[in-house]
């Protein structure tokens, strides 16, 4: 991965904004512009983090660390080792000295935590949010990182060809993730990306608040819908995924909207044009299609604010978000988490997942498993 060049890149953004320095804590930006291979959970963001990554803007980077930080990509970034708080202090004022003037920024993840680094290492200093010049170089993805991350989108589709052998009636939804973790890690992944989800719904039962209806530690029954959503960690990339099955004969209604739902997902990626379709077009044009079948209103009963999914990568979730206000023209290299859901309480939650790559010429989804696949005989 070129993380020399990336840094580059974010110094230029950093000359823009007049900063100093950018400093990151663990997390995604850590991760993308020096190639640390240390895991950190993609569900919440460490309020201390184990790494600091520093990086001027005169060209140079540090990294300080209070432990392992597995392999780390790049001579070019000088490592320094901090066995207490006060030790990162000290490194951290060396990095800072001699810059500059202008404000320091702080990405968000460990942000408390490192705002007060950086006010007792460098006193005085201004300090902006650095969050979002890290974020948008992230968007469009590199050769390698598609690699990953089709990698990354395989390995859900053979854990969800592994989930379809494992259903049986007694099954509870704790059972399946569980199976579901075990399988993708068996498979080469690091770690999942977010819990596992297998949420059950039985058709003509009240749904008490929520999508799903069936106790956690009730087991499966012919007559319910099955919900899946999950992903994993591969080298560092997340994977997104969702499919829903149903145990025994499905109602017609049911098999019909989620035949509806396949094929929406279907249209959506065969008319995503580069440069011309925007992020804020793709809620429309899966609406559209499912109001031409009857479906839109179950639509908009689970996406009520027109959020689609988000962009996908080394972190689970993203930006740019496909929302109604997002209108950013879809471009090559973006690889997008979609995942329309259809909702009717009571009867059944439905949801298709894909991660689907922007190419240069239309969309690629690089998740595969079969979206006609609903009923499982039981």
């Amino acid at each position: 991965m070129p993380y020399a060049r990336r840094r580059e890149e974010l110094i230029w953004a950093m000359e823009q904004s007049g900063w100093a320095a950018i400093v990151f804590g663990t997390g995604a930006n850590l991760q993308y512009f020096s190639g640390t291979t240390t895991p950190w959970t993609r569900e919440g963001e460490p309020e201390e983090p184990r790494e600091v990554l520093v990086i001027t803007r005169a060209g140079d980077a540090m990294m300080i660390t209070t432990g392992d930080t597995g392999q780390l990509e790049g001579k070019d970034i000088s490592l320094a080792v901090a066995t207490t708080e006060s030790d990162v202090v000290k490194w951290l004022s060396c990095a800072l000295s001699g810059l500059p003037g202008g404000p320091i920024g702080v990405g968000k993840s460990g942000r408390r935590y490192l705002e007060d680094l950086v006010d007792r290492a460098a006193p005085g200093s201004s300090i902006a949010d650095a969050e979002r010049p890290g974020a948008a170089l992230r968007v469009l993805k590199e050769p390698g990182e598609i690699d990953i991350l089709r990698r990354s989108a395989r390995l859900a589709d053979e854990t969800m060809a592994a989930v379809v052998q494992r259903i049986q009636p007694g099954l509870t939804q704790a059972d399946l993730e569980a199976f579901i973790q075990r399988t993708g890690i068996a498979l080469g992944a690091q770690s999942v990306s977010f819990p596992p989800t297998a949420g059950f719904v039985r058709t003509g039962h009240p749904a008490p608040g929520g999508v799903f209806n069936v106790p956690a530690d009730e087991g499966l029954s012919p007559g319910s819908s099955i919900a899946f959503d999950f992903g994993f960690v591969l080298d560092g990339y997340c994977s997104d995924f969702g499919r829903s099955l149903y145990c025994g004969p499905a109602p017609k209604a049911i098999g019909s909207a989620y035949r509806a739902l396949g094929r929406a997902q279907e249209y959506l990626i065969e008319n995503i044009r580069p440069g011309v379709t925007h992020l804020s077009d793709l809620f429309g044009m899966v609406e559209s299609h499912l109001d031409d079948v009857g479906f839109g209103h179950r639509l908009r009963a689970r996406l009520p604010d027109g959020t689609l999914g988000h962009q996908i990568g080394v972190d689970l979730h993203e930006d740019p978000w496909l929302r109604p206000e997002s209108t950013v023209p879809v471009q090559p290299g973006m690889v997008m988490a979609i995942e329309p859901k259809l909702w009717s309480p009571g009867e059944y939650y439905l949801r298709i997942e894909d991660m689907v790559l922007v190419t240069e010429n239309g969309a690629e989804s690089l998740t595969t498993f079969d979206r006609k696949l609903f009923e499982i005989p039981l």
